[in-house]
């Protein structure tokens, strides 16, 4: 039984758990499924999110010549968007972002999210290993300051902390 089989086991609907369920189906490459998308705020609807997440994870499962046809779709998108809105859902777009390898638009984004707005579990995905090797992140983790952390509790598990920067394997 996969992680998405798993997750979407789960009866809520809405919320976080409908967040978690997408990303699983996404991951397990069920695009078209009701559940292989979540809850899109009015914003992201409106902007047309759902066609361009079922395109991003189709790219990032199975067809790696739709990269470049879900980018342009996520530009696009992103350019309907208030800024405010983009940043503010920035936990729905990255994972895609990152899994088509447009580290500098997920970077673009994060860096307007509110520091308490982050979805720290995120970055700690295998998914997200392209986006913790960018040297971008050792801003971010300062930013919000888990450097301070990490000094006073250790590091994550296979990371290290050297001047205040984190090298992780």
């Amino acid at each position: 039984m996969g992680f998405g089989a798993t997750a979407t086991d789960f009866p809520t609907q809405n919320g976080p758990i409908a967040v978690v369920r997408s990303i699983a189906a996404m991951h397990d490459g069920r695009c078209t499924e009701p559940q292989g998308l979540p809850p899109l705020p009015p914003p992201l609807q409106s902007a047309g999110a759902a066609d361009v997440l079922r395109r991003m994870c189709v790219a990032a499962n199975k067809d790696p010549a739709a990269k470049a046809d879900a980018r342009k779709a996520i530009h696009q998108m992103l350019g309907k968007l208030d800024p405010k809105d983009a940043a503010a859902f920035w936990f729905i777009l990255a994972p895609g972002l990152v899994d088509l390898g447009d580290i500098d638009t997920a970077y673009g984004l994060i860096d307007r999210v509110p520091q308490f707005g982050l979805n720290l579990s995120l970055f700690w995905s295998a998914q997200f290993r392209p986006f913790r090797r960018d040297p971008r992140f050792q801003t971010v983790v300062q930013r919000i300051n888990l450097t301070e952390f990490w000094k006073q509790y250790g590091p994550p598990d296979d990371c290290e902390l050297r001047d205040r920067a984190l090298s992780c394997h």
